[in-house]
């Protein structure tokens, strides 16, 4: 993270010379890159630690508009077509479980990721029994609402 605020900075030193559009396509390619690298990893993580990557976002917006630390930067962010960053984390989840959906994925990916249907059939609620120790992959899960197929990842541990 260091790194991407230096090379903010280094950006911020040229943009007046390159223009928006090069600083737009620049920090595209070299710092939303980064942000968006692994980030389906941070899945789950309090706004707390996400909220440095955020400012990262934020000053990377800044840049391309060439905007005050003080100015908004919801607007430009809107403009850019950029999701924050907690935002991009669940779409980027989104994308792997349709993928997986639809077979468009490795198998290692497949095979992590079991539907409900494929499992033994649960009634009730989950047994207080259950080990927390229990560590298993997660699961897709499956259910039709509807006549609509819909898919979610079950939480490890549970069936």
């Amino acid at each position: 993270m260091p790194q991407l605020t230096t090379d903010l900075r280094l950006y911020q030193q040229v943009r007046r010379r390159i223009g928006q559009e090069v600083t737009q396509q620049l920090v595209l390619a070299l710092i939303m890159s980064r942000l968006d690298y692994c980030n389906s990893v941070m899945a789950g993580l309090p706004t707390s630690t996400l909220q440095p990557l955020q400012r990262v976002q934020n000053a990377a917006a800044r840049l391309v508009f060439g905007l005050n630390r003080s100015d908004h930067v919801r607007p430009t962010m809107t403009q850019l077509y950029w999701l924050p960053v907690s935002y991009r984390i669940k779409f980027k989840l989104c994308c792997l479980v349709q993928a997986i959906h639809y077979g468009r994925s490795p198998v290692y990916q497949t095979e992590t990721v079991q539907s409900v249907g494929a499992s033994r059939s649960r009634s009730g609620l989950r047994s207080s029994s259950t080990s927390s120790t229990d560590y298993s992959l997660p699961r897709l899960a499956r259910s039709s609402v509807s006549g609509r197929s819909h898919m979610r990842v079950q939480r490890p541990g549970t069936l």
